[in-house]
């Protein structure tokens, strides 16, 4: 999406990783493969053993989620909607960066207010929401 999570709130990591606190791992024959599946039968607690928050977006929005439903979906049927702004800003300035060396915004996962464009003339366009 851009940004660096790192940097977050601990609520808003939190919320997060409500999203994919079902999954679960299987072994395969070869030595360096996982399969990573939806487990609707594991618990929605975190690390510590609390329950873990509601799942909500980056962008603050509660996620409407049903029992059995698999919230990795549902996350990333948000992230590529047209009216997410997060995927389409973030996958320009990793493929500009990819091309060229260097992306519109420098560092490419670094997409924040406060840190614009290394062309002037891109801000315009690279602030509209």
């Amino acid at each position: 999406m851009g940004t660096r999570a790192e940097q977050w709130p601990k609520e808003r990591l939190a919320a997060m990783a409500a999203f994919f606190s079902q999954i679960s791992y299987k072994s395969t024959a070869e030595w360096k493969e996982e399969i990573v599946s939806f487990d609707p039968n594991k618990a929605t607690t975190a690390a510590a053993g609390d329950a873990l928050p509601a799942a909500r977006f980056p962008d603050g929005t509660l996620a409407r989620l049903s029992p059995g439903q698999d919230s990795r979906k549902v996350f990333a049927d948000w992230l590529i909607a047209p009216q997410n702004p997060w995927f389409t800003r973030n996958i320009v300035n990793r493929v500009w960066s990819w091309l060229l060396g260097r992306g519109i915004v420098h560092e490419p996962d670094d997409i924040r207010p406060d840190n614009r464009p290394a062309t002037p003339s891109c801000w315009p366009i690279w602030s509209k929401s």
